[in-house]
């Protein structure tokens, strides 16, 4: 047996049995232990499957912890700016606006619509209260969301067909929203209903600009200021008007008039030096550029007017040495843009 286990009788048979076990015990032993082999990977498997959900779900469970916050910042900001509404419109409809009350409609979300909801039934019914929407509009539009802004002045107007402030100031979001056509028909009706309000002809005459009809713009603008003489940035805008129409000599007279109302308005200096350059007087264009480096706030907003002022202000130094020359730059001076202030919003 043990010379034959051991290969040294090679034409010997194996024996009937080995160790006491037949072949067919061989047989059954082998699969039970691929069983259990089977069994082991199974439960390792099972293991490292265990593993990789719980680590799944612990990752789920901090993706719902960051989204539950986030959303409970961005409730916290609704809430705000809903409680800033509520305060105008209780206000408006002679509501309870103390500050406990606030805060209980702060604090309660379901209250903030019911309030709202109670808010809108009451402005259905009367058309005094079409000043909320408008109120509401106001406020949308000081955030940006102009789309919001123009539904709440649509209430508005609803409710009071007759509201000059609400055409005026939809208007103007209308010309935020890139859409002078539709800023004009507002301010068409609103002159319609307030012809000697100076505030619609120059919002009317921007609107114009906007969309390069120079000489209707200066219509606006000439019946703004014929209702009030001394308006400094009525002046300035139909002097670029003028400027844009190619007419730097009558500009440069409406830059004139709004500096002596003004002299702090360092638009119409800008504006002034730009129609000094087109006609190619060096001199009163450095001067004017001067000017208005001095009084110009110093912020991202007038940052490109700025650089091109200290341009231009820069190429009209003497050459330096070769020696004093300090590294050479080719990036483009900016295109000087006129300076134009922004349009009239007439308070709710």
């Amino acid at each position: 047996m043990i010379y034959w286990a051991m290969g040294l009788w090679q034409d010997a048979s194996p024996p009937a049995s080995l160790w006491g076990f037949t072949g067919k015990d061989w047989v059954m032993a082998s699969i039970a232990l691929l069983a259990l082999l089977g069994s082991v990977i199974s439960l390792r498997f099972s293991y490292l499957s265990n593993k990789i959900n719980r680590k799944s779900a612990k990752t789920n469970q901090e993706n719902a912890r960051i989204n539950k916050e986030k959303e409970e910042r961005e409730k916290a900001v609704i809430r705000a700016e809903v409680n800033q509404l509520l305060h105008e419109a209780f206000y408006l409809l002679g509501g309870d606006v103390k500050s406990e009350s606030i805060t209980n409609y702060t604090a309660n979300p379901e209250m903030i619509v019911e309030a709202k909801l109670k808010i809108e039934t009451a402005q259905t019914k009367d058309p005094k209260h079409a000043e909320v929407y408008a109120r509401m509009a106001d406020y949308f539009r000081a955030k940006g969301r102009i789309n919001l802004a123009i539904e709440q002045h649509d209430i508005a107007l609803a409710l009071n067909p007759n509201y000059f402030a609400a055409y005026n100031n939809r208007g103007l979001a209308y010309r935020d929203k890139g859409d002078p056509d539709r800023a004009i028909q507002d301010y068409d009706q609103a002159i319609a209903l307030d012809p000697n309000n100076a505030h619609a002809y120059y919002n009317q005459g921007l609107a114009y600009r906007d969309k390069g009809e120079f000489d209707r713009a200066i219509q606006g603008f000439d019946k703004a200021i014929a209702l009030d003489p001394t308006d400094a940035t009525a002046y300035n805008n139909r002097g670029t008007a003028y400027g844009d129409k190619g007419d730097p000599d009558r500009a440069i007279q409406d830059f004139d008039k709004a500096i002596s109302f003004d002299p702090k308005d360092y638009k119409a200096f800008y504006n002034r030096a730009l129609a000094h350059q087109t006609k190619g007087d060096t001199a009163l264009t450095k001067a004017d550029f001067e000017s208005y480096l001095k009084i110009v706030p110093d912020n991202d907003d007038h940052k490109r007017f700025i650089n091109y002022a200290k341009t231009f202000l820069k190429e009209l130094e003497p050459p330096l040495t070769p020696t004093q020359s300090p590294a050479a730059s080719n990036q483009p001076a900016e295109k000087g843009q006129t300076h134009a202030p922004p349009s009239r919003q007439i308070p709710a």
